[in-house]
Formats: C-alpha cells, structure tokens, sequence
C-alpha cells in the first residue's frame, strides 16, 4: 500500500497506518480503547479492529495483515467496545471534520456504511 492521506478503506492513511503499528505492538487493550476515543481516521480504525476481534466479516487485505494478525487468537475485546466502536464509526461518517473532508467521497462512504452495518449485525 502506498502511504496516501486518504483512502477508502480504515487503514489506507498515514494516520490510520501508524495507529495499527502501535496496535500490534499492544499486549492488551489499550491501544484499541484509545482508538475508540480519536476523532479523526484513528477511529475508524479501531472500530474497523472491535468489528474484527468480533469476528465480523470485514475485508482482508494487504493494508489489514497485521491488524488482522493481532487480533487472531485475541479473543473478544471487553463488552462496551461495540457499542463505542458503532457510535465512533456513526459519528465520524455523519460529522466533524472526516466526515467534512470525506462525505462527498462514495467509495469512502460505502466502507463506512459497510462497517456500521457489521457493527449494528445487519451484515457479516
């Protein structure tokens, strides 16, 4: 994957990128809680990462390897995180600044509605 600043997919930015490399270095959850937090493509990333340890069915690609790595074997991530992980994915598609810079983006807005749709168990 080249480095862009913006992609379609959680992982396909710089931001995004570096966040997963943290993430795979991570022994526990925390990591992924402060994910949960960010306003910004971080946050989508971690909700993209609850959806995977849920075993939601998300696209795998060379950008998600070691994403996807980490989380095998991980085990559910603690109860709360699906519900934070639909209400980041909700706010930063509908508003704020991504959503700003994005919303007129379709194959951005796809990958968004796709991962909410997971996320509320309408798809996967």
């Amino acid at each position: 994957m080249n480095d862009v600043i913006w992609g379609p997919g959680p992982y396909d930015n710089v931001f995004a990128k570096e966040w997963a490399g943290a993430l795979v270095e991570s022994e526990d959850w925390s990591t992924l809680d402060d994910g949960l937090n960010q306003v910004d493509e971080i946050g989508i990333a971690a909700a993209d990462v609850v959806a995977r340890t849920l075993g939601l069915d998300r696209p795998r690609t060379d950008a998600t390897a070691e994403v996807d790595a980490w989380v095998e074997g991980r085990g559910a991530p603690p109860e709360h995180f699906r519900s934070r992980a639909l209400a980041a994915a909700r706010g930063l598609r509908d508003e704020g600044l991504v959503a700003e810079a994005r919303g007129d983006d379709h194959a951005w807005r796809a990958e968004m509605d796709a991962l909410i749709a997971v996320l509320e168990g309408e798809a996967g």
